[in-house]
Formats: structure tokens, sequence, C-alpha cells
């Protein structure tokens, strides 16, 4: 039995592979090294799961099933090289990650119910720990969703 967080996060990534931007260069952990010949990319990944906000009261779902929502956080890192037009290079990769995400089809593959996909914030950093000079753009999502039985 598959994890829903696993599910998530494939349903994630399958969602923003092959973006206009980033295109097939999208890893699920968020220690890949992101080497010269790796940028522009993405890294998805979760970190943590709790009850949601939907899941304040006992829930019954279907047939002999009851549950509290719950609410993973994931994070989708879009990594750029740093050039003088790496914020513009970010805001891209932002909106199509964000279009892709906040998309109901992304969510069909996951075996819970996907009751919501809420975007917290965006956080925009320089690092100079790797082989190039490089800029991040965090995104944080909280996805709400009733486990299956």
């Amino acid at each position: 039995m598959t994890h829903p967080r696993q599910e998530i996060r494939a349903a994630a990534v399958a969602a923003v592979t092959g973006l206009t931007t980033t295109g097939s260069n999208v890893y699920t952990s968020q220690v890949y090294p992101m080497e010269d010949s790796n940028l522009p990319a993405l890294r998805v990944y979760t970190r943590s799961d709790a009850r949601g906000a939907e899941g304040r009261e006992y829930v019954t779902v279907g047939a002999g099933w009851g549950g509290y929502a719950r609410s993973v956080e994931l994070v989708v890192e879009a990594v750029v090289k740093t050039t003088t037009t790496y914020d513009n290079t970010l805001d891209t990769i932002c909106e199509e990650v964000e279009t892709a995400l906040e998309s109901k089809s992304a969510w069909t593959g996951v075996s819970g119910e996907v009751v919501g996909v809420h975007y917290q914030e965006t956080q925009i950093e320089l690092s100079d720990e790797a082989e190039v000079r490089q800029a991040m753009a965090t995104i944080r999502y909280s996805v709400s969703y009733y486990p299956s039985s």
C-alpha cells in the first residue's frame, strides 16, 4: 500500500514535468545536487503531514470509512543559474508551477480524495554553495486530503 504523501508527490511531479522552462529536469529529493547541466530545474518533496483545517470533525466518506482530513506540506523548489535576469526566469517558472498544481486534473491519480490545494508562499534566495551561483524560489502548498481506507 502506498502512503498518500507518496501519491501526492508523484502527482505533483507528473504535473510539473514537461513545463516550458524546466522541461524534464524534475527531481524528487531536496538533497539532489543541482549542477550547471541540470538547470533550470525543479525539486519536489513533502515536509510535514498533519490534521488539516478541514479535519476538525470526524467525517464518514463512502461505505465504511471515516477519518479526519489531513494536510501535507508540498514544496517545489525552482533552481536557476544566477544571471542578470534570474528573477524573471524564476517568476516564469513559478507561474508555470502554480498553474500546473492548481489544476484539478493534477490530483486525479491520488487514491484518497484531494479536497484542496492551497498556495502558502514563495521565498526567493541566492546561493553560492554550488559550482555555479544559483537562485532558488521555494514554493509551498498545503494539500488537504482524505486518506483512502
